[in-house]
């Protein structure tokens, strides 16, 4: 039986990212123009990101157009028995509501159950909007509930890393 992800290989992973047309004004930035990365370019940077974080191989879950349970990464690291997930959303702006129809997705797909650690990567910060925070701590504590360590990899968060 085929496995439900693709391998992220060296070649697509690792390749120089698609270029964009975009104007430098302040060659000092103070943080990264997420904004303006394609969706594809900002989930290879997130994918690029767990693999140096967890030294580990990360895989592509599934392709655009499949049922993925709203997961795009998948990893394991060594000697666990459950599996590591991602979910990557590159948008502009989100609502409590957003987050929370992510995490129910996720928590009723049958990759819950198999999956130790689950992690959320926003193109924005959430501690702009206290009613996308309160719902990020609530899918955290639902998520633990569950037996699953979230993680919320927000802008700020993926500038730090």
């Amino acid at each position: 039986m085929a496995a439900p992800f693709d391998p992220l290989s060296p070649d697509d992973l690792l390749a120089e990212p698609t270029p964009f047309e975009g104007h430098v004004l302040d060659p000092q930035i103070e943080t990264l123009p997420l904004h303006d990365l394609t969706w594809p370019n900002f989930e290879k940077l997130c994918a690029r990101l767990i693999q140096h974080r967890y030294d580990v191989r990360s895989f592509k879950y599934g392709r655009p157009g499949q049922a993925q349970e709203g997961i795009d990464v998948t990893w394991r690291l060594p000697a666990a028995q459950k599996r590591h997930v991602a979910q990557v959303k590159h948008w502009k702006q989100i609502k409590a509501s957003d987050i929370k129809q992510w995490v129910a997705h996720f928590c009723n797909g049958k990759l819950a159950t198999q999956t130790q650690q689950y992690i959320l990567c926003l193109s924005i910060d959430v501690d702009d909007d206290c009613k996308a925070y309160h719902a990020w701590d609530a899918a955290e504590q639902s998520l633990a509930a569950q037996g699953i360590d979230a993680q919320l990899w927000d802008k700020s968060c993926i500038v730090e890393l």
